[in-house]
């Protein structure tokens, strides 16, 4: 059992932790008590993702929604490798891994930033296209193209227990939810 919160290690400790993140300065003001990891992860989730909306905040302010050349063939090429990044990540990542918490918490966190990784990929290319043909649409283009890689990476409730499911039908008999809570990474 978790001695500040009074919740047992296995529960879920939701989204609501992680939102004050989106106030400005209120992480300066919380607790300085040990972060849950989920909840740290779901941070960094948030993080990640607000990053792509203020990349597309600051472009409107410096290049026109129009472009000024065709853009037609970054569209087909950004979408493309968004779609070839929802396959490649499938085919990268490895199954949990349930020979300790440790490994299974790792395993996870391990996962969790590939799958970030490969949807920001077309995000970040869309900003530098937009540079390239003096328009901001394709960049808002590209976020919505990255856009289902960063809901599949999320580390939602549903998506917990759907890895839950999928260790549990492996024969793994480890509850992943207490196993990222427990076993923190080493550096946080």
């Amino acid at each position: 059992m978790d001695g500040d919160t009074g919740e047992q290690w296995g529960e879920d400790p939701g989204w609501r932790p992680s939102l004050r993140f989106l106030i400005p300065y209120a992480v300066l003001f919380q607790r300085r008590s040990r972060r849950d990891p989920i909840t740290t992860l779901r941070i960094l989730y948030l993080s990640f993702l607000s990053a792509l909306v203020l990349y597309g905040f600051v472009l409107l302010f410096i290049s026109s929604f129009a472009s000024e050349r065709d853009g037609v063939g970054w569209a087909i090429g950004i979408g493309a490798l968004a779609l070839v990044n929802l396959v490649v990540v499938r085919l990268v990542e490895r199954p949990l891994s349930c020979e300790s918490d440790a490994a299974l918490s790792a395993a996870y966190r391990n996962r969790f930033f590939v799958r970030i990784a490969f949807a920001e990929s077309s995000a970040l290319l869309g900003f530098v296209a937009a540079f390239i043909i003096h328009g901001s649409w394709i960049y808002f283009f590209s976020a919505l193209c990255s856009l289902p890689g960063f809901l599949r990476a999320a580390p939602s409730p549903a998506a917990l227990m759907r890895d839950q499911e999928e260790l549990n039908s492996r024969g793994c008999a480890r509850s992943l939810i207490e196993a990222i809570r427990r076993t923190p990474p080493k550096s946080w």
